[in-house]
């Protein structure tokens, strides 16, 4: 038997990158206010990524064509030895926005989930979040019933105070409702 270690295959060196990038305590910067969840933006892990891969002797290229998004990792010590990771490409039409920022847009979004296929990178799960859009929806619901019903302005105030309380999404839907009561039972306090 030889003490001549062998290099480690490109497999190899995709498995101690991602066991070592699970590591890192990393901090998820984005958030959905909507859903209610936290999610890794591409700057939150992009650097350390890169560099796990440098120091694995790999290296990445993304690509683009209109229909896919590509990401080829590629073994620096043997350049033959590579990884493609493919996802479909989408379209954006962001408001306010020339079409060469909708195709950035698009090739962003693109690169962070094929960085997240990569890397395995656990994610909110879409699914997981129907639970905080129902929550949302049901305390629209029972708040547009107390806007609704409050018999006077006093009760409309504490009412008002409880929804600054809640999620951003809830206060800018309630807010028309809690004007138009306003509206109204100022109008009868008038009369």
């Amino acid at each position: 038997m030889s003490d001549k270690k062998t290099m480690p295959n490109i497999w190899e060196k995709i498995a101690e990158v991602k066991r070592q990038f699970h590591k890192l305590k990393l901090e998820k910067t984005g958030h959905n206010k909507f859903a209610g969840y936290k999610y890794f933006e591409l700057a939150d892990f992009l650097i350390p990524a890169l560099e796990l891969l440098h120091d694995h002797g790999l290296c990445e290229v993304t690509s683009y064509t209109a229909e896919t998004a590509s990401m080829v990792i590629i073994d620096v010590d043997k350049p033959e030895d590579r990884v493609t990771i493919t996802s479909p490409f989408s379209s954006a039409n962001l408001k306010a926005c020339h079409p060469v920022q909708n195709v950035g847009a698009c090739e962003t979004y693109q690169r962070r989930y094929l960085w997240v296929t990569f890397l395995q990178i656990v994610e909110h799960d879409a699914i997981d979040s129907a639970p905080a859009v129902d929550e949302a929806a049901e305390k629209i619901k029972t708040y547009t019933r107390q806007l609704n019903t409050a018999p006077d302005l006093d009760e409309l105030h504490i009412i008002g105070a409880g929804l600054k309380q809640e999620s951003e999404n809830v206060q800018n839907t309630l807010r028309p409702i809690y004007v138009a009561r306003q509206k109204a039972l100022k109008q009868q306090a008038a009369e």
